[in-house]
């Protein structure tokens, strides 16, 4: 037998439904980290020079994007950082990490 200890760790759980059977959206992912380590927060970002078009909306297909207010939001929980809200947004609104 081996024993061991991990002091610190990070990681990411996900859940698919692709078919949209079990879940109305087709991906559901939960990071974590513990040990003192810190994660970056899931999904892509609209940021405030969102003009309302909803075309970010139409190009979404894990339902990750809605409507707050007067202000379009992605739900990092569901969003896969596939960029195709990225690529329709007319205002350049989405941000990616690298951003």
């Amino acid at each position: 037998m081996v024993a061991f200890c991990i002091h610190c760790a990070k990681g990411e759980i996900f859940k698919y439904d692709f078919e949209k059977i079990v879940m109305p959206h087709k991906i559901y992912r939960k990071r974590f980290c513990y040990g003192g380590l810190s994660f970056d927060k899931p999904g892509l970002t609209i940021t405030n020079k969102c003009i309302n078009c909803g075309k970010c909306k139409k190009a979404c297909s894990f339902d990750a994007i809605f409507k707050e207010e007067t202000q379009y939001k992605i739900d990092g929980n569901r969003c896969d950082e596939c960029g195709s809200c990225y690529l329709v947004c007319p205002a350049s609104a989405v941000i990616h990490k690298g951003n």
